[in-house]
């Protein structure tokens, strides 16, 4: 079907002339300002959470829109009604296709420009730090979609009523529809709550608000869009139906083809939603998984997925507030990356709360109280930061991420650990270090395996292996703790085998404080008991490191 542009823009030319020719236009425009600006900028969290973005305005952006947006399109159908200007429009020589088009042109234009004028909040930013342009330029997208979508679901209530009034308070209900959908059926369970979530606003928004494009919440926005114009043309030609088709009412005939489409764009959302077709646009790659997190996430088998059930304050003092922003949007990115693999839920969760409860019994997730600076003030805060990993009988915990805990490693250990992946092997050269701990003859003591070894079985296939003779196991990594204590043969063989390209990690002088003996400046058995010295072998002569 050909589309005649010539008429669309002459429709949107006149509505917005008409618009524009009494203050109305401009009330809006003003409150919109005013309003977002109030969001963003005049509530006491932006201050302390002290970060150059609209975090603040992003919460409540899709609210807003809840009474601006009916505000603009209330009068677009109603009013045509109203003046008796709707005979005269429909008997243009246009289809209704064009005509819905035009007039959702013109209140789309009056939204834009309230948008682009909006912009001043970035001069704010700018003045009081740095902000990330990438990430604002996301955000903008998110404002200009979600608009979009609700002017499309505006007209449609104003086509269903005479009265400007009622299609503001129709427009809203539609909206709010959208808004609250997941909340509302929350309450029957989070499985009902995840179901939902493909037709909710939120989970899309949100992801334009942190920085990332994702095809997903792109073609959401859009299909509401497609979904509410055809609607609109529908209803638009009612005037030509005909009293029945077939055995059914030309109504009941429209009804079933609305309802078909409806259910046609959920799924088309859902199977979409399990994709990861998304585009970072934060300007430090904020959201992109490393290789080594796509390729565990990858392995993980569709018929055992992991679990991740994270308990998190919704309020933090300013030193944590990046630490909990870092755990949310690492957390979300796997989820998405992860499709079916990886189930996520976040908690909102309060001191003495129901979810609280829930965290300290099942997974003894606990509060830590941290302190904090708000304003001049020093206190002390109850937070909750606390992420549990189940897949099927396994179990890992992390109590609580704290300030400068490495997160996407410690997200992706703890996957790696319960869904039970191909790990890698790690070697582990033994020295005099002893890394392995057991029992010291020349203290007469058992010494505790390092930290480093237990963190790394979590992880990887940690294997012990001996320089003494040839080494010819296949590892992807080795890492040697204190190589200056080693013979000189010893130092060949390990030298021979990093030769042939194995990825090494060389621990110099670990322990100069602590055993003095063992530093490279110190001969072989100076460390060793006195009254040790004839029994037993003697350690080896040291070889030169500098070789």
């Amino acid at each position: 079907m050909k589309i005649n542009w010539t008429i669309i823009k002459a429709i949107s030319r006149r509505d917005l002339r008409l618009y524009f020719s009494n203050p109305t236009g401009y009330v809006f425009i003003t409150l919109f300002i005013f309003l977002s600006a109030a969001a963003a900028f005049w509530r006491e969290r932006f201050f302390l959470n002290n970060l150059a973005n609209l975090d603040q305005l992003n919460d409540v952006f899709p609210f807003l829109l809840l009474f601006f947006v009916p505000a603009i399109t209330m009068g677009v159908w109603a009013d045509e009604r109203r003046q008796g200007t709707d005979e005269l429009l429909l008997t243009l020589p246009a289809t209704n296709l064009e005509v819905v088009l035009g007039k959702y042109f013109s209140t789309l234009g009056i939204y834009s420009a309230a948008v682009l004028l909006s912009l001043s909040h970035l001069v704010v930013l700018f003045w009081l730090g740095k902000p990330d342009l990438g990430l604002m330029l996301s955000n903008y997208m998110g404002y200009w979609l979600i608009g979009a979508a609700f002017i499309s679901i505006g007209m449609l209530a104003s086509l269903l009523s005479f009265n400007a009034t009622v299609a503001f308070i129709l427009g809203a209900i539609f909206c709010a529809g959208l808004v609250y959908i997941e909340p509302i059926l929350g309450v029957f369970g989070k499985g009902v709550e995840s179901m939902v979530s493909s037709i909710a606003v939120f989970p899309h928004f949100d992801d334009l608000t942190r920085g990332v494009v994702s095809l997903s919440a792109v073609v959401y926005f859009l299909s509401i869009i497609g979904l509410m114009l055809y609607l609109n043309v529908v209803l638009l030609g009612k005037r030509h139906w005909p009293q029945e088709t077939g055995r059914l009412r030309m109504g009941a005939h429209q009804l079933v083809r609305a309802l078909a489409l409806v259910v046609a764009l959920i799924a088309f959302n859902a199977l979409l939603g399990r994709g990861s077709v998304r585009v970072d646009m934060t300007a430090e790659h904020l959201h992109t998984l490393s290789g080594e997190t796509r390729t565990l996430i990858s392995e993980i088998s569709v018929d055992r997925p992991v679990f991740v059930q994270a308990y998190i304050s919704p309020e933090v003092p300013r030193n944590y507030v990046q630490a909990r922003r870092d755990l949310v949007d690492y957390l979300k990115d796997i989820a998405a990356v992860g499709g079916e693999r990886v189930k996520l839920v976040i908690h909102d969760v309060e001191p003495y709360s129901e979810e609280a409860r829930e965290a300290r019994d099942k997974f003894g997730i606990m509060a830590m109280e941290v302190p904090g600076i708000e304003g001049s003030r020093a206190n002390v805060s109850t937070v909750f930061m606390g992420v549990a990993f189940t897949c099927g009988a396994e179990e890992d915990v992390i109590p609580f991420f704290d300030r400068g805990l490495p997160v996407e490693y410690e997200l992706a250990r703890s996957i790696r650990v319960v869904a039970r992946t191909q790990r890698k092997r790690i070697g582990v050269v033994t020295t005099q270090a002893n890394i392995f701990g057991g029992f010291d003859f020349n203290t007469f003591a058992s010494k505790p395996v390092w930290s480093v070894v237990e963190e790394l079985e979590k992880q990887y296939e940690v294997l012990q292996i001996t320089a003494a003779d040839s080494m010819t196991e296949t590892l992807d990594g080795l890492l040697v703790v204190l190589p200056s204590s080693l013979s000189q043969e010893e130092l060949d063989n390990l030298q021979s085998y990093i030769e042939l390209g194995t990825p090494t990690l060389l621990l110099v002088d670990p322990l100069p404080i602590l055993e003095i003996g063992l530093s490279p400046s110190e001969e072989a058995g100076s460390n060793v008991n006195p009254f040790m010295r004839n029994r037993g072998p003697q350690p080896k002569p040291k070889g030169d490191i500098q070789v």
